[in-house]
């Protein structure tokens, strides 16, 4: 963060908005990326679902989101403890 935004207004104006970003890193399982974009912030996850169980990437990234909604909804988030994130399919497998 700090760095500016992604894309300079002029790339923007000659090539459009981005609708595909990816990054890949040999040996990377989880590559996670924040960046500023047009005032606000994108996240992006790029993921080896491969070596994961079929889910777990889009639990883990609902997950996340989840922390960052509340982080962006006001100061208290920021210095209570992180509760359970678990989604209810998450939390029924653990169980199973």
């Amino acid at each position: 963060m700090g760095l500016g935004e992604l894309f300079d207004a002029d790339v923007l104006r000659e090539f459009g908005e981005p609708v595909w970003i990816i990054s890949q890193g040999p040996q990377v399982v989880l590559d996670a990326q924040v960046t500023e974009l047009h005032g606000g912030v994108l996240v992006n996850w790029d993921v080896r679902e491969n070596l994961l169980m079929p889910g777990v990437a889009d639990a883990m990234f609902a997950a996340f989101g989840t922390l960052l909604d509340r982080l962006a909804d006001g100061d208290e988030a920021w210095r209570d403890p992180v509760t359970d994130l678990l989604g209810a399919d998450q939390r029924a497998v653990r169980t199973g």
